[in-house]
């Protein structure tokens, strides 16, 4: 997935030995990265070790920390040709470990139209989704997506519903989900593709429709989670192979940037909760 060299530096330079610092950091660290032996020097290391905790240095040969200590200790375990890396004494800790991450849709949402605001106002909504419309990065097909909606505002689905589905929007799918990757909404024309009506939650039993958003008369509102995002997905173009590559690439950049060197995908087999059981059709992401 990526170049020899570029993993090499990763697993040496980053993953090893992050520096949470300043981007101003960031160029004598890479120019660093052919070299076979450096020095991080005057920095204020973390080590994690509870009797050593903390060490002024920290020397790597190839892809190994081979001592962290002192000058005189570190100094002696690499040559005297060893690159030296001032950081300013900055804070330098190994990387964190990310035990549940969704690091291919984290890294598409970060090429995707976002709306980030936290007014809970509708009216703005509308007014993003308006301004979004045909830019190439918020569709996937015919459907237009924005990611990254804060929760509270699903409290709003009807009076969203109201202005969504109507006038210029009746004809365009409209998807929006929320921050948290497991909820989102769908207008009716998104609805009436997926198969979400009022006899489709008559049809399902009571615990089956808690993923649905509807009122009292079983009418939905658009709200989904889980189970019920994934019927809304059903007739959405899958994203193409290179599309998930490039996310996988901005997904490594961004953890990266935020020292977590490490991490397990949580739905790497099939979609979350089983909901798409893994098939040749749908390999997950494994590939």
């Amino acid at each position: 997935m990526f170049p020899v060299h570029l993993r090499l530096y990763r697993i040496a330079i980053r993953a090893l030995c992050l520096i949470i610092s300043s981007g101003a950091l960031q160029s004598p660290v890479r120019a660093a990265a052919a070299v076979d032996e450096i020095i991080f020097y005057h920095a204020h290391v973390f080590t994690a070790d509870t009797e050593h905790p903390y060490a002024d240095l920290v020397a790597i040969r190839g892809d190994r920390i081979v001592a962290v200590g002192t000058l005189t200790t570190v100094a002696a375990s690499v040559g005297p040709s060893a690159k030296r890396v001032d950081l300013g004494d900055r804070f330098l800790m190994p990387g964190m470990i990310d035990a549940h991450a969704h690091p291919i849709a984290g890294g598409g949402v970060l090429g995707s139209a976002r709306y980030s605001a936290h007014d809970g106002s509708v009216p703005n909504l509308v007014k993003f989704v308006e301004a979004t419309e045909g830019k190439t990065s918020a569709y996937r097909g015919d459907v237009l997506i924005i990611e990254d909606l804060d929760l509270p505002i699903w409290s709003q689905s009807a009076q969203i519903d109201s202005v969504l589905s109507q006038g210029r929007f009746a004809k365009q799918r409209i998807v929006l989900v929320g921050s948290d990757g497991h909820t989102a909404w769908g207008n009716r024309a998104a609805r009436e593709k997926s198969g979400i009506s009022r006899k489709f939650l008559q049809s399902l039993s009571q615990n089956e429709r808690h993923y649905y958003g509807h009122d009292d008369q079983l009418n939905p509102n658009g709200f989904v989670v889980d189970a019920g995002k994934s019927k809304l997905y059903s007739n959405i173009p899958p994203p193409s192979a290179e599309v998930q590559l490039q996310a996988g690439r901005a997904a490594l950049d961004y953890m990266h940037s935020n020292g977590i060197t490490g991490w397990l995908d949580a739905a790497a087999a099939g979609a979350i909760g089983g909901a798409v059981p893994l098939s040749a059709n749908h390999p997950g992401l494994l590939p």
